[in-house]
């Protein structure tokens, strides 16, 4: 797990690249929100909460996460951009082979979706949350820069799972409309 740390922020500190060249995945590209470890013991339920705790770091943080069913894991954010906000899960993408590198264009109702997390298989791999809007829409086949193996390849994809910025539940409207209750009052009392 120390390994694993060090190797997230190395990256933090060396990684360089471009969103443009979507075979290399780097934490300060623009779009690229953070990246977490994958544990022997995550499953299906372990997508959502891990994906929260990723887009809740502050910029350019390496930290622990652990959302409570999980094991505590290396996470790191964005090096430049910050990202925030509530998700939610809205649709899955799963038996990718790109065990050839090939990056996974997106289309059809995937490109309604805010947020991608890919997972990329291997014994010391994990995923990464993708900002899409600021990314683009197609996601990378291999997660060389990020984690790699004794061989220096990246690990394929294997799935993403896909969520939408939950909206903040009608307080802003509300505080529009008291806002503008205020100054009719503010008119009233001043004729």
């Amino acid at each position: 797990m120390k390994r694993q740390l060090v190797g997230l922020a190395a990256v933090l500190v060396l990684g360089v690249g471009s969103s443009a060249d979507a075979a290399s995945i780097t934490l300060d590209d623009k779009g690229v929100v953070g990246a977490a470890d994958w544990l022997a013991g995550d499953n299906d339920d372990s997508y959502a909460p891990l994906a929260q705790e990723i887009l809740d770091l502050a910029k350019n943080t390496t930290s622990v996460c652990g959302a409570p069913e999980l094991t505590d894991r290396p996470c790191s954010s964005n090096t430049t951009y910050d990202y925030s906000g509530d998700l939610a899960l809205v649709d899955k993408l799963e038996g990718l082979d790109a065990d050839n590198g090939a990056n996974v264009v997106l289309s059809g109702v995937q490109l309604t979706y805010d947020y991608a997390l890919a997972k990329y298989d291997g014994q010391n791999a994990g995923v990464v949350l993708f900002y899409l809007p600021d990314y683009g829409y197609t996601i990378p086949g291999l997660s060389d820069t990020i984690w790699t193996n004794k061989k220096g390849n990246g690990y394929a994809i294997s799935n993403i799972r896909f969520f939408n910025s939950v909206p903040d539940g009608g307080s802003t409207a509300a505080l529009f409309g008291m806002a503008i209750l205020g100054l009719g009052a503010v008119r009233r009392w001043m004729n």
